[in-house]
């Protein structure tokens, strides 16, 4: 279980062994139920715990259920959420628990979800910003230059307690340049016309 004391280098080389890590992310069970296999979470989480993945993300209910449960210490809990059922608001999440909170349920760090671009974006970032005074923010972007990282990194260079981890494939990018943990992609070839769809570079992450 993870407790108080444990430092972020701590927690990151257990979440993240020889800096990359495979994270099985189960939290749209909130976002879309029905979820084509989130029907059994816990016949699912016991064959990813065997197959031994680093980490599993989860939202908070389910967090507890499976914690009680298994006593996993790989349990990242996504204190983001919002609904299919949202209409034109489907994409803006919202803050659904603190730090404090979840690690008592047995998680042993967080995730939060900002979507770049969407209406909502400065209330998320705001939301974000709420957790906690030592968060560790990761951004993950192909060039590490995308016009809305800048609010955030801006936001991160602030706050020292918060630890910026990048994750680019452009060494001379903003993002790479301003992270304090920075991880490089391969430079891949992105689908459709022009390259933009983001299909190649997402499945490396």
């Amino acid at each position: 279980m993870n407790e108080p004391g444990d430092s972020c280098s701590e927690v990151l080389s257990k979440l993240l062994p020889r800096g990359r890590g495979v994270w099985i992310p189960m939290d749209h069970g909130l976002s879309g139920y029905p979820e084509l296999g989130l029907d059994r979470m816990d016949s699912v989480i016991d064959s990813v715990i065997r197959a031994r993945a680093d980490a599993i993300v989860l939202q908070k209910g389910v967090l507890t259920h499976q914690f009680q449960r298994t006593s996993w210490d790989r349990f990242v809990c996504h204190l983001s959420a919002s609904t299919v059922h949202g209409g034109p608001n489907s994409q803006s999440k919202v803050t659904v628990g603190d730090v404090e909170e979840v690690i008592s349920r047995g998680a042993v760090a967080v995730s939060a979800q900002v979507n770049l671009g969407d209406d909502g974006e400065p209330g998320m970032l705001y939301d974000m910003g709420q957790i906690t005074s030592n968060d560790i923010v990761i951004l993950i972007s192909l060039s590490g230059e995308s016009e809305e990282l800048k609010n955030i990194i801006q936001y991160t260079s602030r706050n020292r307690n918060i630890k910026l981890i990048g994750i680019t494939s452009k060494k001379d990018s903003i993002l790479y340049k301003n992270s304090d943990v920075m991880f490089l992609l391969p430079a891949v070839k992105e689908a459709g016309p022009g390259g933009y769809v983001p299909t190649s570079s997402t499945t490396i992450q």
